[in-house]
C-alpha cells in the first residue's frame, strides 16, 4: 500500500513540475525595462522579497517570458531570474545619441540571440561597422555588459566593451605597417590624442596591423593590444630587419602563423619545427620575449611568437 501511495505522490509531483515547465516553455522575447524610477531587481525567485541577483536599469533590454500573472522569467547579462512584468514593455525604443561603431576586436564581434556567452550567433559584425540602433541605460557603468542592438535588420546582443561612440569610422580592413621615421620608438596610445596614455612602446622596425582613423592617427593592433599611432610613423614599405636565417624551435610539432598579432587570431599556416623563415621583420635590439613578430613563410605573411624562433637550430636539443 505504501508503494502505491509513493507512486501516486511521485506522479502528482511530476505533473506539477511538468505543468510549471509548460508555463516556462514559451519562447523568450525582447523586453525593455520601463515604468520605473531608475531600476528594477532581477530576483532569484518570483517573489518581491526574494534576493536580488542584479539591478536592471530603465532602458536596458532583457530576454523574457511570462511566468505567472505578476512575474516574467528573464535573462540579463548571463543571469536568469524574475522581474515583475509591469516593468517590462515590448515597445523597445533606442536610448543612444550619435553613432556607435564596432572596435577593440580582431576581425568581428558576435551578435547573439541571448545576452550570455555561448548563445546562438545571429550575425558577425565586422570591425568598424556601424550599428543601426542601440538600446541601453545611458548612465552608469556598462563595462562588461551585453547591450541590445540592431544590425542589418537583425536584433541581438553584443558586449558593450566592443562599441565606441567616436565620431569617425575606422576602415574595416587592417593591413600591415612598419614603424619608421622615428628616433627609437613610437607610443601606442589609448586614444587618438598625443597626450593620451601610452599603452605600449613600439620600436622602429616592428610591424603592426593598422587602419586609418583620421588625418593624424591610425587605429592599430600590436602584440594583443589595440590603440592609436600617428600615421606619419607608419609605412607600407616593409623591409626585413633580420641578419641570417631564423628557425622554428621550442615547440612540439609546429607553430601558428597568425593573421593578427593576437593569440587566438586566424591561423594562416602551420610552420613545422625546424622550418626556416624566408624573412623576419622586427626591432633588432633587445630581447623580445613573449612578443609577436612579422614573418614570411612559404609566400604568406603573418605573425608568430618570438619565443619560438632561434638563429640556430639543434635537432634533438643542444
Amino acid at each position: 500500500m505504501k508503494t502505491i501511495k509513493c507512486a501516486l505522490a511521485l506522479v502528482l509531483c511530476l505533473g506539477l513540475l511538468l505543468g510549471n515547465c509548460g508555463a516556462l516553455a514559451d519562447s523568450f522575447s525582447a523586453r525593455q525595462v520601463a515604468n520605473c524610477n531608475e531600476y528594477v531587481n532581477l530576483r532569484e525567485e518570483p517573489d518581491s522579497k526574494s534576493r536580488s541577483l542584479d539591478r536592471v536599469y530603465i532602458g536596458e533590454v532583457v530576454m523574457a517570458r511570462r511566468y505567472n500573472s505578476s512575474f516574467s522569467y528573464c535573462c540579463y547579462n548571463g543571469q536568469y531570474g524574475f522581474i515583475r512584468s509591469e516593468y517590462l514593455t515590448s515597445r523597445i525604443e533606442p536610448w543612444s545619441e550619435g553613432t556607435f561603431y564596432v572596435t577593440n576586436c580582431n576581425e568581428y564581434i558576435s551578435l547573439r540571440k541571448m545576452p550570455e556567452r555561448g548563445a546562438e550567433v545571429r550575425a558577425k559584425i565586422p570591425l568598424g561597422e556601424t550599428l543601426d540602433a542601440i538600446y541601453y541605460h545611458d548612465g552608469g557603468d556598462t563595462s562588461g555588459k551585453y547591450v541590445y542592438v540592431k544590425y542589418n535588420g537583425k536584433y541581438g546582443f553584443v558586449l558593450w566593451d566592443y562599441l565606441s561612440v567616436t565620431g569617425r569610422k575606422p576602415s574595416k580592413a587592417m593591413s600591415a605597417r612598419q614603424i619608421a621615421r622615428c628616433d627609437e620608438y613610437v607610443n601606442l596610445r589609448e586614444a587618438p590624442n598625443s597626450r593620451s596614455d601610452s599603452l605600449e612602446r613600439v620600436y622602429i622596425g616592428e610591424v603592426v596591423m593598422a587602419t586609418p582613423y583620421d588625418n593624424t592617427f591610425s587605429y592599430c593592433c600590436y602584440n594583443g593590444k589595440f590603440g592609436y599611432i600617428m600615421s606619419e610613423y607608419l609605412t607600407s614599405k616593409i623591409e626585413p630587419w633580420s641578419e641570417g636565417t631564423f628557425y622554428v624551435t621550442n615547440c612540439n610539432e609546429y607553430i601558428s602563423l597568425r593573421r593578427m598579432p593576437v593569440k587566438g587570431s586566424e591561423v594562416l599556416a602551420k610552420i613545422p619545427l625546424g622550418a626556416t623563415l624566408d624573412k623576419i621583420y622586427y626591432h633588432d635590439g633587445g630581447y623580445k620575449g613573449d612578443t609577436f613578430v612579422y614573418v614570411k613563410y612559404n609566400g604568406k605573411y603573418g605573425f608568430v611568437l618570438w619565443d619560438y624562433l632561434a638563429a640556430r637550430y639543434y635537432p634533438g636539443g643542444q
